[in-house]
């Protein structure tokens, strides 16, 4: 009897810890998982695509050295890169699985350039912050960042419909309203994110929401800090 009694109570410690482990398990995986792709399932959305932007002006004249520095600081081996060129400014261009990279040079003034650069993903696991730490460190830039999410909705909602999914959508980056616009079709709110930043490092963004009537969808963007292109 007693031997049952210690194989029953075995059996409840080794249940009772597998299930922590999983608990422990699917926690990890969901933190693994960017808040963003999250706050798009909650609302029906399909991601489409992740951006950084970082652009800085430069006190020098020398494109090609400059150039091949940023090349070299971004990490991505010996890739060969496209360059077009007009009288204003080059493009250097490249293009690796999911992720297409873009360096763009203009010469303002003889003494000072303003350099930009574009990153865009299709891998909604892709993390582009890597590259914002990777150009950090550069010395002569200080550089501004903006990060951009899309995805879509494949139905056009209602105005009660649109009001629910940008409540879900800033409830799920655990983020508090601090402004709301509205022009026609198109919505957006800013918020700051109480709990975990939507981006490492970054609490403060801008959620919208346009419907397109013509293709049937409803759009989705997450700025992060704002949202710098039209929607």
């Amino acid at each position: 009897m007693k031997k049952i009694l210690i194989y029953i109570s075995l059996f409840i410690i080794l249940c009772t810890a597998g299930g922590f482990a999983l608990d422990s398990a699917r926690a990890k995986y969901v933190d693994e998982i960017p808040p963003y792709c999250l706050s798009f399932a909650s609302i029906g959305a399909i991601f489409q695509e992740s951006r950084l932007d970082a652009w800085a002006k430069i006190n020098t004249d020398v494109e090609e050295a400059e150039i091949k520095k940023v090349k070299a600081s971004l990490g991505l081996g010996e890739a060969t890169w496209t360059r077009q060129a007009d009288k204003k400014s080059s493009h250097y261009a490249l293009f690796q699985g999911s992720n297409s990279y873009l360096i763009t040079w203009e010469q303002n003034t003889p003494e000072q350039a303003f350099l930009r650069i574009t990153i865009k993903s299709s891998d909604p696991n892709a993390s582009l912050a890597q590259y914002e730490n990777r150009i950090t460190g550069l010395a002569g830039y200080n550089w501004n960042i903006n990060y951009t999410i899309s995805g879509e909705i494949n139905t056009i909602v209602d105005d009660q419909s649109m009001q629910v999914l940008m409540d879900t959508l800033l409830e799920n980056l655990k983020g508090r309203q601090t402004n709301n616009y509205r022009y026609g079709d198109s919505w957006s709110a800013t918020a700051t994110s109480l709990i975990k930043p939507v981006i490492p490092n970054y609490y403060h963004f801008e959620s919208a929401l346009r419907r397109e009537k013509e293709s049937g969808k409803t759009r989705v963007w997450i700025g992060i800090p704002e949202i710098q292109n039209s929607y």
